[in-house]
């Protein structure tokens, strides 16, 4: 029998912590032992407003059941919060094990009615917010010799939405190891290079030569997964 996973000493910040699947992960970090910093604006799923409750609610649960949290709320829409983040972190707990960065906002529209207000405060929230929280809390990692970093995306950064352009753009901008939990399944979603055309050598090929192997770049029976974009341009170095 597998021994119960622990965070023992372990300081975790948590983004997003004072509702839905942030509050869940802040509340299982304290059961299992970590000290959780537990970070959340306090506004609303379309990031209007703000305070306190939140943040202190979760606190409140984890501390009641002899788990350790502090509670912080600042904005991670901008670097000066995200670096506040990380330093009551280092307050508290003189270390930052793991960011699970889980803020977000929805502003959903079509495309044709989608403003510089629906755009910007959901990229700024999902993406420039883990951004600026993992640059904050890196040093630290470094220093320590180890750190983890768990994202929250969405399907809807792989396959889009109708109403959702800006938070497709903010949660594409996020994946590396790309997982889902969806009605009970857990899979690992991944993009693929397939083994594709290797043109001859020489002049590039033409249109009409591209089109007459097409078949053979779209054929999906053998393919690698590139670890980097850097490892996907090794890959596609052609054997002649």
């Amino acid at each position: 029998m597998k021994a119960d996973i622990r965070f023992d000493d372990r300081v975790v910040v948590v983004t997003g912590a004072g509702n839905g699947l942030g509050r869940s992960y802040a509340l299982e970090l304290g059961r299992r032992g970590a000290l959780v910093v537990v970070n959340d604006y306090g506004g609303s799923t379309d990031g209007t407003g703000g305070g306190r409750r939140a943040a202190d609610l979760v606190l409140d649960e984890i501390v009641t059941v002899g788990g350790r949290a502090v509670a912080s709320y600042d904005s991670v829409r901008q670097d000066a919060g995200c670096r506040n983040i990380a330093a009551l972190a280092l307050e508290a707990g003189g270390r930052i094990d793991a960011v699970i960065h889980n803020a977000g906002i929805a502003r959903n529209t079509r495309l044709y009615g989608m403003d510089d207000e629906h755009w910007f405060p959901v990229i700024d929230t999902h993406l420039l917010g883990g951004f600026y929280l993992a640059r904050a809390a890196w040093p630290a990692m470094v220093d320590a010799g180890y750190g983890r970093f768990v994202i929250t995306s969405s399907a809807t950064g792989m396959w889009g939405r109708a109403e959702g352009a800006n938070y497709a753009g903010a949660k594409a901008g996020l994946t590396h190891r790309y997982y889902s939990a969806l009605r009970g399944r857990y899979v690992e979603i991944f993009v693929a290079v397939n083994d594709g055309w290797v043109a001859p050598a020489g002049e590039p090929p033409t249109v009409e030569e591209l089109a007459a192997h097409l078949d053979i770049v779209e054929d999906r029976s053998a393919y690698s997964v590139p670890h980097d974009s850097l490892d996907e341009v090794l890959l596609a170095r052609p054997v002649r």
